[in-house]
């Protein structure tokens, strides 16, 4: 019987399933092969009683031809610039040698991939040459290193990559007895290469103990990409690698989608992951299974919910391995591990976790004690979480722990006793009233007032009012002083908000109520924070963590702490302040939606900072969903959270969804009456270079002119200069170099303050060099770009127009560096997000470059990684988009 190339890989692949068995299972394995595969049965079961035969080679003898016969390779001999050492594995389609460079140019010792006799057509030849292409581009400390690729003059195609002494993943826990945390901290690692893989657009495929080793140094190492493919639109194309791979897989590891032959995405991986983990952790894999039962395997994988790790981890050898005994091990998975891991495991894969990194983010908060995403979202869970991480002495009192978990709600933190609560209502009650009046005493004074007053004279008329309407009532007179601090505050006058914050707690000294002491405190070093009083920082940690505060007040102060780590540039520690300002007025028991969202948003733009973008626009989802829910979409707050999301998709180089949100807190300005051109000139800047960033130009030339109106009319020198920066760019696009050069001219006046002048300098006088014909003052000038770019997203674009000029200089060796530093720069900007016009642009001058090189195969990668971004990112008339387009139609003809 002819076999055709996917016949082949199926049958090899059926054969390494039927050798792993035990003989006496074979036959029971072959009759429960599916019926489609019918047709192999009889060629299946004579190769299996060839292998058996003594003095047969494995069953190499037995394996259909593609072409001619080759000779079986041998110790000692030499394939391209190897030697052959030994063979150190074998599979399907091939074996695996230890072989040394002995070409004389570098002496090393790696693993050489060599496809089995026959298998060497020119067809997977130029596979071969392809996943080399795409694979190089896989540098990762847990990724091992793919080094060279070709043919021999025989014909003999090959691969080289790092050689990996080592255990399997399994295997090194079990030797070195890891505990469960250890595992999942190893299993981290791996999860990290599989998320640059899918970065990349690369999906594994093939994800099982053999291919994940641990080399001598503790490093995971992700193995054989053999038959990894390409992903467009987040998906495998089956159009792309492994064209004649079949449906090559390992059933044990396999999604449901992979084996019912069902597209592929990054969900595909993470269910393989996810089978991984629950061996990691429970010993066994999620199936229990006759041996040899093919059929009743893919049955399960399709239609069966795995039992809990924790329900299947009952082995003492097991515990064992793990260091423990087995009611230790099954309390370590019960709960979170047994969630995260069926998680991964949903058959939906849209139940699963969408990423890598997703799966590794809920790890993490496990290991961290933080609330899981794979847990139900309830109320009890969330205050086990936040007791669990705060077990030192500056936690709740027990009782009031207590008497949260049992959902008794009180007025104040420090109400224990029915007199105290009393006392504290009436103590708020009084302060209600007392604003009431204030306000109807402003009010009157502003309507006798015989002409119209400004804000500033509103607010200067308050203070003076507050002071002879409460001066007999400290604490009203604290109150309202506070008020008034946070309006100048929001009015950009620091230096008289701390004023009046500073005698706003000096008038509540001798107040007996410690929360509301503690919130004076806690506002005025948050105006010290804004006006770059580091000390501050300080009073806010000492009132978070004060013993008899309201939750609700220390959740203000950990707020103040998330700010001030922002204002730092400190992500990590932002989001952290900011989860316990959530877990904290969670534990308060107040109810107040509008005030979760701002802690939500501060949080969602920590993440940003973090980098975990992903997982920041969720944040910001669910915080802007609030506020709609609420019916308060238009209030400053929620503008806020827009214009943070608006500017994480800057960032991340995601202009389309950036314009979106900028479009958004338009539309709900002009809701408000505010009109089109809100006094925000600095937004407006932002939305015209999100639509000059979707190749929208006509438009961002308007933008830009209403935007520097606006700037113009509210003296606002840095908004005047970004939106000359971006005029004069669009008119070097549009080849009007003399109008570029006035607006320079214009530029280089404007008393502008912020870090990006100089790059912004810089980079339109290296353009307009360039354009001119004066490549050495060019280069010069984006040296300089480069050099005092502040911002990974500034420096990514100043290396890929660098890349451009290196590119039409001829230098392509510095270009092709500067490309694939800016592709990397963007991959990580991107944070979890699947597509960057910043990546897209810089695949696409890094295509361009290895086209000059005469590396017309890996251009053409690098040109579909290109598209595949752009396409995703910007309108269809973008230049990048219209360029890579035509690229890719010339290197098909």
């Amino acid at each position: 019987m002819a076999l055709d190339a996917a016949a082949i890989a199926t049958l090899s692949r059926l054969l390494d399933e039927a050798l792993a068995l035990d003989i006496s299972s074979r036959e029971a394995w072959l009759a429960g092969l599916p019926a489609a595969q019918a047709p192999l049965v009889e060629r299946l079961r004579q190769m299996l009683a060839e292998h058996a035969e003594p003095g047969t080679d494995h069953r190499l003898s037995t394996l259909p031809k593609l072409g001619a016969d080759e000779a079986t390779a041998r110790a000692g001999e030499r394939v391209g610039d190897y030697t052959l050492i030994r063979e150190i594995g074998r599979g399907g389609m091939g074996s695996v040698w230890l072989a040394e460079r002995t070409d004389g140019v570098l002496k090393r010792q790696i693993a050489l991939k060599l496809p089995h006799p026959g298998l060497g057509s020119r067809s997977f030849a130029e596979q071969l040459a392809r996943e080399r292409d795409i694979l190089a581009s896989l540098v990762h400390p847990n990724i091992a290193r793919l080094y060279d690729a070709g043919v021999t003059p025989g014909g003999q195609p090959y691969l080289a990559l790092a050689y990996v002494q080592g255990q399997t993943l399994v295997e090194h826990c079990d030797a070195k007895r890891l505990s469960v945390r250890e595992r999942v901290l190893l299993f981290q690692q791996v999860l990290g290469a599989v998320q640059y893989a899918h970065a990349h657009l690369i999906l594994h495929r093939d994800i099982k103990p053999s291919n994940v080793l641990v080399d001598e140094q503790g490093q995971v190492q992700l193995l054989d990409f053999g038959i990894a493919k390409l992903m467009v639109d987040g998906r495998a194309d089956s159009t792309q690698l492994t064209l004649d791979g079949g449906r090559m897989m390992t059933p044990d590891y396999a999604s449901p989608e992979q084996i019912a032959g069902e597209p592929l995405s990054t969900a595909s991986d993470v269910y393989s992951l996810g089978v991984l983990l629950y061996q990691l952790l429970a010993g066994l894999r999620p199936y229990r299974l006759q041996p040899g039962s093919h059929a009743g395997l893919e049955q399960a994988v399709m239609a069966t919910d795995p039992r809990l790790p924790s329900t299947a981890a009952r082995d003492a050898a097991v515990a064992s391995n793990r260091g423990m005994k087995v009611p230790a091990l099954v309390r370590s998975l019960r709960g979170d591990l047994d969630a995260i891991v069926l998680k991964a495991l949903q058959k939906p894969t849209a139940l699963r976790y969408a990423t890598a990194e997703a799966l590794r983010l809920d790890l993490q908060r496990h290991l961290d004690g933080e609330p899981v995403l794979a847990q139900p979202y309830n109320a009890l869970y969330r205050v086990r979480k936040f007791v669990g991480r705060n077990r030192l002495p500056t936690t709740f009192a027990a009782a009031t722990v207590a008497a949260l978990l049992l959902g008794a709600g009180v007025a104040t933190w420090q109400a224990k006793v029915a007199t105290q609560e009393r006392d504290n209502a009436l103590r708020l009650l009084s302060r209600n009233e007392a604003i009431s009046e204030f306000l109807d005493m402003f009010i009157t004074e502003a309507a006798q007032s015989p002409k119209p007053l400004t804000a500033g004279e509103l607010l200067a008329r308050s203070e003076v009012l507050a002071d002879s309407a409460f001066r007999n009532a400290p604490e009203h007179q604290a109150l309202v002083l506070s008020i008034l601090g946070a309006h100048n505050m929001s009015l950009g006058d620091l230096e008289k908000a701390e004023s009046l914050m500073t005698r706003a707690r000096d008038a509540a000294r001798d107040s007996s109520d410690p929360s509301f002491k503690a919130r004076l405190e806690c506002q005025r070093a948050i105006i010290q924070v804004v006006a770059g009083q580091k000390a501050a920082r300080e009073s806010l940690l000492t009132e978070a963590r004060r013993k008899d505060v309201d939750p609700a007040v220390a959740a203000e102060c950990y707020d103040g702490l998330s700010l001030a780590a922002q204002l730092g540039l400190d992500g990590p520690a932002a989001a952290g302040f900011s989860r316990q300002a959530l877990a904290s007025f969670k534990a308060s028991g107040r109810s107040s939606p509008a005030i979760e969202a701002e802690y939500i948003g501060s949080l969602a733009y920590a993440l940003h900072m973090s980098g975990r973008n992903a997982e920041a626009e969720s944040e910001f989802a669910r915080a802007t969903a609030i506020y709609a829910r609420l019916g308060r979409e238009g209030n400053s707050h929620a503008m806020t959270v827009l214009s943070n999301w608006a500017t994480m998709n800057g960032n991340a180089g995601d202009a389309r969804a950036a314009l979106a949100h900028y479009d958004e807190i338009v539309t709900q300005l002009a809701k408000r009456g505010i009109g089109d051109a809100p006094p925000a000139p600095e937004m407006l800047a932002y939305r015209a270079r999100a639509r000059a960033g979707i190749g929208r130009s006509r438009e961002a030339a308007e933008a830009y002119g209403r935007a520097l109106t606006a700037a113009e009319r509210v003296d606002d020198p840095d908004t005047v200069f970004i939106c000359l920066l971006g005029e004069a760019t669009l008119a070097i696009e549009a080849n009007r170099v003399d109008a570029a050069e006035r607006l320079l001219r214009r530029m280089e006046s404007v008393k502008a303050s912020g870090s990006f002048v100089a790059r912004g300098l810089h980079f339109l006088r290296a353009r307009i060099a360039q354009a001119q014909g004066r490549p050495a003052e060019a280069r010069a000038e984006y040296d300089a770009t480069v050099a005092v770019a502040k911002t990974k997203p500034n420096t990514t674009v100043a290396l890929i127009r660098r890349a451009e000029f290196g590119l039409t200089e001829g230098r392509l060796a510095d270009a092709l560096k500067d490309a694939r530093a800016a592709r990397e720069l963007a991959l990580a900007l991107q944070g979890g997000k699947p597509y960057s016009v910043h990546t897209g642009m810089a695949s696409l001058v890094e295509g361009r470059i290895l086209a000059a090189q005469g590396e017309v195969v890996a251009a053409r990668a690098a040109y579909e990684l290109a598209w595949l971004h752009l396409s995703n990112t910007v309108d269809a008339g973008h230049g990048g988009l219209v360029q890579v387009q035509s690229l890719l139609q010339e290197a098909t003809r």
